[in-house]
């Protein structure tokens, strides 16, 4: 089984793979669903599909973030070819284990950035919204809902 280089690769499927959204609308712009593609653009350098190395960040199951990295020793083994990893300790050590993973391991540096985001767009999302009730200000104001509370203050006709 002989392997191609990614660029011979991208020339086969740039304009047509299975991943890759078209707008009818006729916009020139396509978009990348790749895993492996954090930015969702359809170039060469963000492909997940061609590249030896690639990085995915996606949602976890029920919470926090796994990091997907493409392992280029596994090429002729497309089962195992990624390497996943389960990070779901908050934002600060998720970032810091996406930066040692990538940039810290000679590792794609050019797309720590867009991973970090990506991930923490995730963890953002998956942080439950906090509702503060909304009190009456002012000391009359409190003390006159207090007295409807109670009932003890009826309005005269």
């Amino acid at each position: 089984l002989a392997i191609m280089s990614a660029e011979l690769q991208w020339q086969i499927v740039r304009k047509n793979n299975r991943f890759l959204n078209k707008n009818l609308c006729g916009f020139q712009e396509q978009i990348d669903t790749h895993p492996l593609n954090l930015s969702g653009k359809n170039s060469f350098s963000a492909s997940g599909l061609v590249n030896n190395q690639a990085i995915g960040v996606s949602a976890g199951a029920k919470s926090g973030v796994v990091l997907t990295t493409k392992r280029p020793s596994k090429a002729r083994n497309p089962k195992s070819i990624t390497a996943q990893v389960k990070l779901f300790r908050g934002a600060r050590p998720t970032s810091a284990a996406i930066r040692a993973q990538t940039a810290g391991n000679y590792y794609r540096a050019d797309l720590v950035n867009v991973a970090m985001a990506k991930a923490s767009a995730i963890l953002r999302s998956q942080r439950g919204k906090k509702f503060k009730a909304s009190t009456a200000k002012g000391r009359k104001t409190r003390s006159m809902a207090s007295m409807i509370e109670a009932k003890v203050w009826h309005k005269e006709e």
